[in-house]
């Protein structure tokens, strides 16, 4: 679905507290306390980048980034309404 779009790190998050993002965070919290959320059998930390890194899969998966947006998916529903367009002319709304 999102294939055609750019992934950011997610380097740095800032909250405000709010009831909607304390309870985002509190799922993400106990999802990272279950092993099996976010450290599934056969995760791995390390990528392993081919030549042409956006077409040819890394071998590797960040959960906690997934888990995160799952989360946000599952609160807000529309997934486009808050793309991020990598900085370059703002946010799609």
């Amino acid at each position: 679905m999102l294939k055609s779009s750019t992934q950011l790190g997610a380097n740095f998050i800032y909250f405000a507290r709010t009831r909607e993002s304390l309870e985002i965070l509190k799922w993400w919290i106990l999802c990272a306390l279950d092993s099996k959320c976010m450290n599934p059998d056969g995760a791995k930390l390390n990528c392993q980048f081919a030549d042409n890194r956006y077409e040819i899969y890394a071998n590797c998966f960040r959960f906690d980034q997934s888990v995160l947006n799952l989360l946000l998916l599952n609160k807000f529903q529309d997934h486009k309404k808050y793309l991020s367009s990598n900085g370059f002319g703002g946010s799609h709304y």
